[in-house]
Order: C-alpha cells, then structure tokens, then sequence
C-alpha cells in the first residue's frame, strides 16, 4: 500500500519497549509516545507526504 501511494520501499525496523515511531527521511513523523495512541492506517500516508 504505502509504495503504490508514495513511491518508495518502507521498511519496518523493530524496536524494543514499545516503541513506535514513524520516520521520513530521517524526520520523526509520529511517536506513539508523543501521541498517547497509535497512528491510523489512512493517517500514516498523510503524515509522510505532509513532511515529503
């Protein structure tokens, strides 16, 4: 899904904790710990073209 949407491979890098954060170009997009919840599935397209 998200390489048809944005046109690039996405890789998903385990963390420990529970830790989830979505990076772009090695910009923090979203952080389940700032946000107190996980991030949509329709939300995350949106969060990495608004920081593209």
């Amino acid at each position: 899904m998200l390489k048809k949407q944005l046109g690039t491979e996405v890789e998903l890098i385990p963390g420990s904790g529970g830790i989830y954060e979505i990076m772009a170009d090695g910009r923090l997009v979203f952080s389940k710990k700032a946000a107190g919840r996980f991030a949509e599935p329709e939300e995350i397209i949106g969060l990495i073209q608004s920081h593209g």
